[in-house]
């Protein structure tokens, strides 16, 4: 058996500096960017196989958005949530 048996990738969150938004580019709120890292960020949720291939991608939400919530909103996650029971019948799972 291998430890990681049934694993179909590994996800991780990740905070990307990016400058102050400004009002002139359509950002409402520059301060939503302002990560707990003490700079202006997009946060980034990526998922990469084995190979440290991408499979997955999200550069959706700001900054100041922790990775659980980040997580739970993007389209990858909704559609595992949809497949838990297949997932669970054949034990896939995400690192």
């Amino acid at each position: 058996n291998y430890a990681l048996e049934g694993c179909i990738g590994a996800l991780d969150g990740l905070a990307l500096r990016i400058r102050c938004p400004a009002a002139r580019d359509g950002v409402a709120d520059p301060g939503n960017y302002f990560c707990r890292k003490g700079f202006h960020a997009l946060n980034i949720q990526a998922m990469v196989d084995s190979k440290k291939k991408f499979l997955f991608c999200s550069p959706c939400h700001v900054g100041s958005a922790n990775d659980a919530r980040a997580w739970a909103e993007t389209s990858l996650a909704h559609k595992l949530d949809a497949m838990e029971d297949i997932l669970t019948e054949h034990n896939l799972w995400i690192a």
